[in-house]
């Protein structure tokens, strides 16, 4: 078969020749008087007396060029053989034969926007229809990624299915169509299920205790001060690792309540000191206050007598000593 391109002003065509074509065969007429779903649009030119058959495909490319340094993926050939289905259903709606269909690479074309795959249909083709699909199946084992196991599956599946002399396209396509649909299923619950983890996990680790930061801003909070520590509530010690493991059968919350804890002891010794040297202070200055009074009342009393001076002046000695050791309470007391 005969094909080649032209460009006319700016559109682009795929050409076939219809040398051999009866002029009453009614699969020409069909093709240019209908506007066949899945198929470029065509139209019929002479050449030096040749009849000739012309696919516009501006703006696309064979689907060899398409794929020519990329792999197909299941999706992408599950959406290929929605096409061929699709033109399938036209071809059966307007009387032609699946069998004229070109399946090879060279003939399928995509849109470059990859939007839309479309076929040609070559009314003089004798090509039988396993040999197409194979031809199909063949291009589609050459393109796939090797690695992905579901691809190759598919694709080996498909490229034996065409090796039978008895199938058909209709059959092979229903075929195709199913066998994708479940490995792009079986795809998207593992990407599902993948999500599902992720949440899951995501999830426990906003289920800290309220106050508790995450392992990202622990450094943040460690350089909190004292004072911020308690104005926010949480007085708990944080650790420079950014992951959280469990320490034999303890949960995350639990270490959470031991640090916690411990903190609150640490700092609780502290207070309990400060009760306790408030408490001796107190002692200490009312027996301090007590002492001065007895003393102060006996000095008045023997001082004029032992050392000859007036009851005033030593009155006034007393008060004095008293105005001392009450400054001397002063600063024990501030200190504590």
């Amino acid at each position: 078969m005969k094909t080649r391109y032209i460009r006319e002003m700016n559109r682009q065509y795929y050409v076939l020749s219809l040398e051999g074509l009866p002029k009453e065969d009614y699969q020409l007429p069909m093709l240019l008087e209908n506007s066949v779903t899945g198929l470029p649009e065509v139209h019929e030119r002479d050449t030096d007396g040749v009849r000739e058959l012309c696919y516009e495909v501006t703006s696309m490319q064979p689907l060899k060029e398409a794929y020519e340094s990329e792999k197909l993926s299941v999706g992408e050939i599950l959406s290929l053989f929605l096409y061929l289905s699709r033109v399938i259903e036209e071809l059966d709606r307007f009387l032609l034969r699946g069998s004229s269909l070109m399946l090879d690479a060279e003939s399928i074309f995509m849109r470059t926007d990859r939007s839309e795959i479309l076929f040609c249909y070559n009314p003089c083709s004798s090509t039988k229809v396993s040999d197409g699909l194979n031809t199909l199946s063949r291009f589609i084992l050459d393109h796939i990624d090797f690695s992905d196991r579901a691809s190759l599956e598919l694709s080996y599946a498909l490229f034996q299915e065409s090796m039978k002399e008895s199938v058909s396209l209709q059959d092979f396509t229903r075929l195709a169509l199913a066998a994708a649909e479940s490995d792009r299923g079986s795809d998207e619950n593992q990407e599902q299920e993948m999500n599902r983890s992720g949440e899951a996990q995501a999830s426990e680790e906003t289920d800290l205790p309220a106050g508790k930061p995450r392992a990202a801003g622990k450094r943040e909070h460690r350089s909190k001060t004292k004072a911020e520590k308690k104005n926010t509530g949480w007085s708990g010690s944080t650790t420079d690792s950014d992951t959280v493991s469990k320490k034999g059968n303890k949960t995350e919350a639990e270490e959470w309540s031991l640090q916690d804890r411990e903190s609150a002891e640490k700092e609780e010794l502290p207070d309990e000191r400060k009760k306790e040297n408030s408490f001796l202070s107190a002692l200490f200055a009312g027996l301090l206050n007590s002492g001065m009074v007895v003393l102060g009342s006996r000095a008045v009393q023997t001082i004029p007598e032992r050392f000859g001076i007036r009851a005033e002046a030593a009155g006034i000695i007393v008060i004095v000593a008293i105005i001392l050791l009450s400054l001397a309470e002063w600063c024990i007391v501030c200190r504590t």
